[in-house]
């Protein structure tokens, strides 16, 4: 005699439907915060895919996506009728209270000429592909042969075991340091070939770091800024050129430019919050049971 059941996740949503195929009355909520739908390689298993996706359209009573991307890509694999049977509710940012932001004259570039890159990925070995490693290093590389001065710090579990070395990289591995890193360097890297959102670049803002993202990444939807006309934080994910370009034309801008793009940042997150989550997902509870 549930009345309301949600599922986060793409399995657990297909055990709810099960559950609703026994119990009709109940209003199912399918919270996708891993879009299960995105397909990286065409397979022998897509009639699988196909049978889901009919059945979470057919049978979930409204969708919620933590990106306009994740709701797109879901309308696009026929998982989400239409935009009525979906809602938009991102993750909260895990920053609880507000951190001194460090301007960019005190940042790694502004004092040694030298620019500093983060680039965060965990478990390497199974996310490498997803996470875009093999772009990183292409954009890395292609800045060493312009002979531009840059270091790239990579963080996250497995990543001191990746089996590669190059001259520019620092491979750290779980750090509890990654915050001062973030105080201290000039551009956050997620060249991601599809991310719905990324809690690091939100951690990035929230400590005065600008991230460049892939166009395939979630969290492009909160990098507007007032330059945007003509310095763009998203990238074309297979496009080196570009992010070479970026990342250099970036690096090279006046100091209270890149303090004015932070500012922008820091007001287009400043919404997401545990609080505001929260009303979010009791608002649509009221709306679709008709709670009075």
């Amino acid at each position: 005699n549930i009345d309301l059941l949600i599922c986060e996740g793409s399995l657990c949503t297909f055990v709810g439907i099960f559950y609703k195929i026994k119990n009709p009355n109940t209003f199912l909520i399918s919270y996708i915060i891993d879009p299960a739908f995105w397909i990286k390689v065409k397979s022998k298993f897509s009639f699988r895919l196909i049978l889901r996706s009919f059945l979470h359209r057919l049978i979930v009573n409204h969708t919620v996506c933590i990106t306009d991307m994740v709701r797109e890509d879901g309308i696009k694999y026929n998982f989400i009728k239409n935009k009525e049977k979906s809602s938009i509710v991102p993750l909260h940012s895990p920053i609880e209270k507000p951190y001194s932001i460090r301007p960019y004259q005190e940042r790694s570039y502004s004092n040694s000429r030298q620019i500093s890159l983060i680039y965060i990925i965990d478990r390497p070995v199974d996310t490498a592909y997803t996470k875009g490693l093999d772009i990183v290093i292409r954009i890395c590389d292609e800045l060493f042969s312009r002979k531009i001065n840059f270091k790239l710090d990579i963080y996250g579990f497995g990543t001191e075991n990746l089996n590669f070395s190059k001259p520019w990289l620092n491979k750290n591995g779980y750090s509890r340091e990654l915050f001062k890193a973030y105080e201290n360097a000039d551009l956050f890297l997620l060249p991601s070939r599809y991310d719905a959102i990324s809690i690091a670049s939100i951690e990035a803002i929230s400590h005065g770091l600008i991230p460049l993202v892939s166009n395939k990444v979630g969290s492009k939807e909160f990098l507007t800024n007032r330059f945007s006309s003509e310095i763009d934080l998203v990238n074309e994910v297979n496009n080196i050129p570009d992010w070479v370009e970026t990342i250099n034309t970036i690096a090279n801008l006046e100091n209270n430019k890149k303090d004015e793009i932070i500012a922008d940042l820091l007001r287009n997150i400043e919404h997401i919050n545990l609080d505001n989550i929260v009303k979010s997902f009791n608002n649509l509870i009221y709306e679709k049971l008709r709670i009075n």
